[in-house]
C-alpha cells in the first residue's frame, strides 16, 4: 500500500490532496505526494494566467506537447520546467530538491531585511518568494513565507492585511512546529502592539522567547520589543536590563537600525528615572547612528531616526529643567518625524509640557489642539492631550475630572508615564489650593510615588 502511494501519479493536485491521509491496518498514513513536472508546469502557467499556446511559442514547442506534459501523457523534461520558470518569472520557485535550500536561504534573507528595516528591498523579495503559493503541497515553506509576509505587512503599517494572515493560523497552532510558532507569537505580539494592547503583546513576545529557538538574529528584535512593552507598562528597570542586553550583543557590521532604537529607548528610560548622565550617553550613541543614516540617505526613514534622536535630547533637557534647550530639540523632532508616527505625538506632548512649566500656556494650546486632532483613533494619546488641556488652564471642576475620570482610564490603558505626570501635577495643584485640599494632594502624591518606586523595582503597577 505504501509503495503504491509512492508510485501512483495523479493528473491534478486536487486529487493528490484528497489521498494524502489514508488508513491502512487501522493506522492513519499521512503522506505528502508531490506533483509531477507536468503538473507543476500547469500550476505555474495558470498562476501567471498564461495560455498553453503562449507558453509553447516561448518554449519553441507545440501547444499539444504542452498539453501532453500537463496531463502526464508523456514525462515533462527537467529543462522544459526550468525554462518555463524563467519565462514565467518564477526562478525562485522550488521545483526540485536542490531548489529547497536556496528558497530557505531566501526566506532567511527576507527575515533579515525586515529586521533591519530595509523594507523596500524586503518587498521585492516578498514578491519573488510569493510564487510558493503555486504549490500548496509545500506546507512548510508556505507557512514560513506567510508568517514572514505578515511581519512585513505590520512593519508597513498594513495592520488589517497582516491580521488576516495571522487569523488563518489561530485554529491550527497545534500543527505548527516550534520555529513556526516562534514567528506566529512574534507577529501576534506585533499586532497587539499596533492596536495598543501592550500587556497582551508582552505575553505573546514572551511566549516566543520561551521557545528558545536558535535564531539567526539572536532574538534581538524580540528582546527589544519585550523591553519596549515593559517600558510602556511601567517596568522601567526590567526594560533597561533587556535593552542593554540588545545593545551589548549587537554584532559589528550589522545594520544599525535596531541598535538605534535600542539606544534611543535606553536614553528615554534613563531620563524617566532621572539618571541623566547615562541618558546622555545613550542619546549620543543614538544620535550618531541617526546622523550617519541621514547624511547617507535623506529619506523619510532617516528623517524619522534623526527626529527621534532629537526627541531623546528634548526629553532629557526637559527633565533637567533646561526648557529653552528642550523646546529647540522638540521643534527639530516635530519638523522631522512624520505626523502618523507616535513619536510625533510624544514630541507635541512634551513640548506642551515645556510651555506649561515655563508658565507660557498660550503657546501650548495650539500644540494640544493638534495633538487632540491627530490622536482621535489613539485612545491613550487622546486621553493624555485631554489631561494636558486641563493642566494648561486648571480649575476645581477640571482638576476633579482629571483625577476621577482621565487618570483611571490612563491607568487602565497602562499609560504609566502620563499617570505619573498628571498625578504629580494634581498633587502640587491641590497643595497650592490650601488646607481643604491637602488630603487630595497627599492621595495624588502617594499615587505618583508608588508608581515611581515600582518603575524602579520592576514590580507590577
Amino acid at each position: 500500500m505504501i509503495q503504491w502511494l509512492r508510485q501512483k501519479r495523479f493528473k491534478t493536485l486536487e486529487n493528490l490532496n484528497n489521498l494524502q491521509n489514508m488508513t491502512f491496518g487501522g493506522v492513519i498514513i499521512i503522506k505528502t505526494i508531490y506533483p509531477t513536472n507536468g503538473e507543476m508546469l500547469r500550476l505555474m502557467r495558470r498562476y501567471r494566467n498564461c495560455k498553453q499556446s503562449t507558453l509553447a511559442i516561448e518554449l519553441n514547442v507545440t501547444r499539444s506537447l504542452i498539453s501532453q506534459y500537463e496531463n502526464n501523457e508523456i514525462p515533462c523534461p527537467d529543462h522544459i520546467l526550468v525554462s518555463s520558470k524563467h519565462i514565467l518569472d518564477m526562478e525562485y520557485l522550488p521545483t526540485c530538491e536542490s531548489d529547497n535550500d536556496e528558497y530557505e536561504d531566501m526566506l532567511n534573507k527576507l527575515f533579515d531585511l525586515i529586521s533591519e528595516d530595509k523594507l523596500n528591498e524586503a518587498e521585492v523579495y516578498r514578491e519573488k518568494l510569493s510564487v510558493i503559493r503555486v504549490f500548496p503541497h509545500e506546507k512548510n515553506f508556505n507557512t514560513l513565507f506567510s508568517l514572514h509576509e505578515c511581519r512585513l505587512l505590520f512593519r508597513l503599517n498594513k495592520v488589517d492585511e497582516g491580521k488576516a494572515i495571522l487569523s488563518t493560523y489561530e485554529n491550527i497552532m497545534y500543527s505548527l512546529n516550534d520555529i513556526q510558532k516562534y514567528y506566529y507569537y512574534f507577529n501576534e505580539g506585533t499586532y497587539n502592539l499596533k492596536i495598543s494592547c501592550i500587556d497582551i503583546a508582552s505575553q505573546s513576545y514572551k511566549k516566543a522567547l520561551k521557545l528558545r529557538i536558535d535564531m539567526h538574529d539572536n532574538h534581538r528584535a524580540l528582546k527589544y520589543n519585550i523591553a519596549y512593552c515593559d517600558a510602556t507598562l511601567g517596568f522601567v528597570s526590567l526594560s533597561i536590563v533587556s535593552v542593554k542586553e540588545v545593545c551589548k550583543s549587537y554584532p559589528k557590521g550589522k545594520d544599525k537600525s535596531l541598535l538605534f532604537w535600542s539606544q534611543n529607548l535606553l536614553g528615554n528610560l534613563y531620563t524617566c528615572i532621572g539618571i541623566l548622565s547615562s541618558s546622555e550617553k545613550a542619546n549620543d550613541k543614538a544620535y550618531e547612528i541617526a546622523l550617519e543614516k541621514y547624511e547617507r540617505n535623506r529619506n523619510e526613514e532617516s528623517k524619522l531616526f534623526l527626529g527621534s534622536a532629537n526627541f531623546g535630547y528634548g526629553y532629557m533637557y526637559r527633565r533637567a529643567k533646561k526648557y529653552k534647550l528642550s523646546k529647540e530639540y522638540f521643534d527639530k523632532a516635530i519638523d522631522m518625524i512624520p505626523k502618523t508616527h507616535n513619536n510625533y505625538l510624544e514630541a507635541l506632548f512634551h513640548k506642551s509640557c515645556c510651555c506649561i512649566e515655563m508658565k507660557n500656556t498660550s503657546s501650548c494650546l495650539p500644540l494640544i489642539s493638534e495633538g487632540l486632532k491627530l490622536s482621535k483613533n489613539k485612545k491613550s494619546y487622546n486621553l493624555a492631550f485631554k489631561g494636558l488641556e486641563i493642566v494648561a488652564n486648571p480649575n476645581e471642576d477640571s482638576a476633579k475630572e482629571l483625577e476621577e475620570k482621565i487618570l483611571p482610564l490612563l491607568l487602565k490603558a497602562n499609560s504609566i508615564q502620563y499617570v505619573l505626570y498628571f498625578a504629580t501635577f494634581l498633587s502640587d495643584y491641590y497643595k497650592a489650593r490650601g488646607q481643604g485640599f491637602l488630603t487630595r494632594s497627599y492621595k495624588m502624591s502617594e499615587l505618583a510615588m508608588s508608581i515611581y518606586k515600582k518603575c524602579l523595582e520592576g514590580s507590577e503597577i
